[in-house]
């Protein structure tokens, strides 16, 4: 998936997303977990979690090539992480969630 990109999830339980292979975001019961496995992805970074809630959870990411924004239930919960993807796209893995991914694309704004 090019960056930057917009993913809009729902999921009922617990799921697992991971994108350019070494980043995980894993729902378990009411918490999630971001855990890096290429450290590199993270800019030393490696481990961060948060509470989310039980029951059905939304979820927005804004990612682009310095940092993940992540919107749980409406902004209940929001946290973000520094991301350095080495390719201006990233793949993109998803299990027990729905989601809808959109690009973005980058304003250009002079001031008069």
């Amino acid at each position: 998936m090019p960056l930057p990109f917009r993913l809009g999830m729902t999921a009922p339980g617990d799921f697992t997303l991971t994108l350019a292979g070494g980043l995980h975001l894993e729902r378990s019961g009411d918490r999630l977990t971001l855990r890096f496995t290429d450290e590199a992805l993270g800019g030393g970074r490696t481990l961060r979690r948060a509470v989310c809630g039980s029951g059905p959870l939304t979820l927005d990411l804004v990612a682009d090539r310095a940092s993940l924004e992540f919107y749980c239930n409406d902004g209940t919960t929001v946290f973000s992480t520094r991301f350095y993807p080495a390719e201006p796209a990233v793949s993109l893995c998803l299990q027990g969630a729905d989601a809808v991914v959109q690009p973005l694309h980058p304003m250009t704004f002079s001031l008069a």
